[in-house]
C-alpha cells in the first residue's frame, strides 16, 4: 500500500518468482592411484554435492560440468540430481581424466544447473598434485678428461632434475635427443629415481654422445629429454656448449642463426681475406674530409641500398648512413647519442672509426 497526504491509498499485488540460487556444497574424489588426489595421468571421479539456496523447491534439476584447461579431460559431463528442496542438497557423479603432462596448481571447474527455477552457475578449483620437473646440472665425463664435450669427442652425460612441484615424480624413464645434425648418441636412454618436491637428484646412469669432428667450438647445442612414468610425462629442453672457442673460431651463431668470422678464423673456409681501402686523400684515398666536432653527426648519402643485420631485426636500411664526433657510424634511421660510449646497435666495421687531423673523422669500412 501507498499513503500520504493528499494522496489516495494504492494497494498493488506483485507476483514473486523464486531465482535459482545453487551452490557446491562440497565433493568426495576418488581416483586409481587410491592416494585421494588428482595425480598426472589417473582416471578421477567426482561426487559433487549441490545446495539449493533458493526458496523453493528446484524440479528435475541436472549439473553439467565444463573445463576449460587441456589438464583435464572430461568424460562423463551431466549428472541427473532430481529435486533438491529448499535448502536441501543433491549429488552427481562426473568423470573426468588428468593429463599425463598435467602441471601441478588448481584447476577451475564449472557446473551449470538448470532446473524448474531456471538456471545457475557455480564452481570450485580442483587441485592437481603433479611434479614439476627442471635440468639444473649436467656433467660429462669425456675422452679428453676436461669435464667438456669437444668437437670430435665422445662421453658420457649425467643430468640433475630438479622437483618443483607438488607431488614426487615417479621412477623415470629417460629419453635424451638433440636438435642438432652434429651430435649422435650411442646410448640414448637413462633411468632417474622418484624425486621428491624441491629435491635434486643426478640420474643414475649416464646419456653416452659423440659430438661430430666439423662442430665448430663454442657451438650452443640443443637437447630434448622425454621423461615418462606411472602415467606421467614431460618433455624437458636445455643449451650445453661444445668446446672452447679461441681467437681463431667464428663467434655465434646470433638468434638468428648467423656466424661472424673475421680474417683471424684460420681454418675455416668462410673467413674473410682482408683488404684494406684507403680513404684519406692524405694518403691518396679519394675520400671526403668531414669536419665533425665532438658528438656532432652528419647524415650522407650512399649511392647504393644496403642490407644491414642489426638489433633484432634484418633489414634493408637505403641509402643514408651517419657518421658521429665521437667514433661511430651506423645506417638508417639516426638514433639519439646518449653519450661517449655510442648510440647503442652501430656498424665498426675493419676497425673503429679514427682521427684524422684536428675535428676530422675517417672511416675504414670493409665490406663482405
Amino acid at each position: 500500500a501507498v499513503t500520504g497526504s493528499g494522496l489516495l491509498p494504492w494497494v498493488e499485488a506483485y507476483a514473486v518468482t523464486s531465482l535459482a540460487s545453487i551452490t557446491v556444497e562440497g565433493y568426495i574424489l576418488g581416483d586409481s592411484g587410491g592416494d585421494g588426489q588428482a595425480n598426472p595421468g589417473e582416471t578421477v571421479s567426482l561426487e559433487v554435492a549441490f545446495r539449493n539456496e533458493s526458496g523453493a523447491s528446484a524440479q528435475n534439476a541436472v549439473a553439467r560440468l565444463r573445463v576449460a584447461s587441456p589438464a583435464l579431460v572430461v568424460l562423463d559431463s551431466v549428472a541427473a540430481l532430481g529435486s533438491i528442496p529448499a535448502g536441501g542438497t543433491a549429488s552427481g557423479t562426473f568423470t573426468l581424466q588428468v593429463a599425463p603432462d598435467a602441471p601441478p596448481g588448481e584447476v577451475p571447474l564449472a557446473f551449470a544447473v538448470t532446473s524448474s527455477l531456471g538456471s545457475a552457475s557455480t564452481g570450485f578449483p580442483l587441485p592437481v598434485y603433479a611434479p614439476f620437473l627442471q635440468v639444473v646440472g649436467l656433467r660429462f665425463e669425456d675422452d679428453g678428461g676436461d669435464g667438456r664435450l669437444d668437437p670430435g669427442e665422445s662421453a658420457r652425460l649425467w643430468l640433475t632434475l630438479r622437483n618443483d612441484g607438488n607431488s614426487p615424480s615417479p621412477s623415470l624413464t629417460l629419453i635424451l635427443a638433440s636438435g642438432n645434425t652434429g651430435v649422435s648418441f650411442s646410448d640414448s636412454i637413462a633411468l632417474s629415481p622418484p624425486i621428491a618436491p624441491g629435491e635434486e637428484v643426478e640420474t643414475g646412469e649416464p646419456f653416452e654422445l659423440v659430438a661430430a669432428p666439423d662442430l665448430t667450438p663454442g657451438r650452443l647445442l640443443s637437447f630434448s629429454l622425454a621423461a615418462s612414468g606411472d602415467g606421467f610425462q614431460t618433455h624437458l629442453y636445455f643449451r650445453s656448449h661444445v668446446g672452447m672457442p679461441q681467437a681463431t673460431d667464428p663467434q655465434g651463431p646470433s638468434r638468428y642463426g648467423y656466424w661472424a668470422y673475421d680474417s683471424g678464423d684460420q681454418g675455416y673456409p668462410e673467413a674473410p681475406v682482408f683488404e684494406w681501402v684507403e680513404i684519406d686523400p692524405n694518403y691518396g684515398g679519394s675520400g671526403t674530409a668531414l669536419p665533425l666536432g665532438d658528438d656532432e653527426t652528419r647524415i650522407i648519402s650512399l649511392p647504393f641500398p644496403l642490407c644491414l643485420f642489426r638489433a633484432n631485426h634484418l633489414g634493408s636500411f637505403g641509402v643514408q648512413q651517419w657518421v658521429g664526433g665521437p667514433g661511430f657510424h651506423g645506417y638508417g634511421e639516426l638514433p639519439e647519442l646518449a653519450d661517449s660510449r655510442g648510440p647503442g646497435p652501430a656498424l665498426l666495421a675493419g676497425g673503429v672509426l679514427g682521427r684524422s687531423g684536428a675535428g676530422r673523422r675517417w672511416g675504414r669500412v670493409h665490406l663482405l
